[in-house]
C-alpha cells in the first residue's frame, strides 16, 4: 500500500496508475484528512487455487469427540 499526499500525486497520475495496474494499493490523502483510493476498475482478481496447501493442515482424532463439563464450567485443565 503506497501512501501519498495530493501534493506529490500532482504530474505523477501515469506513474501512479501503473502501480494501481499492478495491483499496489494507492491511497492519495487531502490536507484535510480525507482519503481517496485509486482503482482499476474490471481488474479479474485471481482465484483460489483447489489444492495449494494440500497436506499442510491436520485435525486431531479426538476433533469429534464431546467436551466435558469441566470444559464448559471454565475449569478444563487440558491443554
Amino acid at each position: 500500500m503506497r501512501n501519498i499526499t495530493i501534493a506529490e500525486a500532482e504530474g505523477h497520475l501515469a506513474e501512479l496508475a501503473e502501480l494501481a495496474m499492478n495491483g499496489e494499493e494507492i491511497r492519495i490523502t487531502r490536507s484535510d484528512g480525507k482519503v481517496f483510493k485509486l482503482i482499476v476498475e474490471g481488474l479479474e482478481r485471481k482465484g483460489r487455487v483447489a489444492g495449494l496447501h494440500a497436506g499442510q493442515g491436520w485435525v486431531s482424532d479426538e476433533f469429534d469427540e464431546p467436551l466435558d463439563d469441566d470444559f464448559w464450567m471454565g475449569e478444563s485443565k487440558k491443554k
